[in-house]
């Protein structure tokens, strides 16, 4: 689909070797809405500073904040190179 980041297989992207280092936000305490809010204000400020890689972080209780992560990675998608989710949450790779 076009504007969306594409999804890529665990492994592809060096996401654990780089974690330490990498920025990332998490949404545990938020309503959907504020966790969007949120994400929006971090994506644009990491895009700001053509950051490579981020991790987002939204917890395994429930569906809504998982939810809220999908929408704003699905409306800054044609910012997103690949998404790679692990247990609770998604590492990012955005477009240089």
């Amino acid at each position: 689909m076009k504007g969306r980041g594409k999804s890529v297989r665990k492994g592809d992207l060096p996401f654990r070797s780089l974690e330490e280092d990498m920025p990332a936000i998490d949404l545990h305490g938020h309503r959907q809405d504020e966790a969007e809010a949120e994400l929006e204000g971090f994506l644009r400020q990491e895009l700001r500073e053509k950051t490579q890689r981020i991790k987002i972080i939204y917890g395994t209780n429930g569906h809504a904040l998982r939810d809220a992560t999908r929408n704003v990675l699905r409306r800054f998608g044609k910012h997103i190179e690949s998404q790679s989710p692990f247990g609770p949450g998604v590492y990012v790779k955005l477009k240089p």
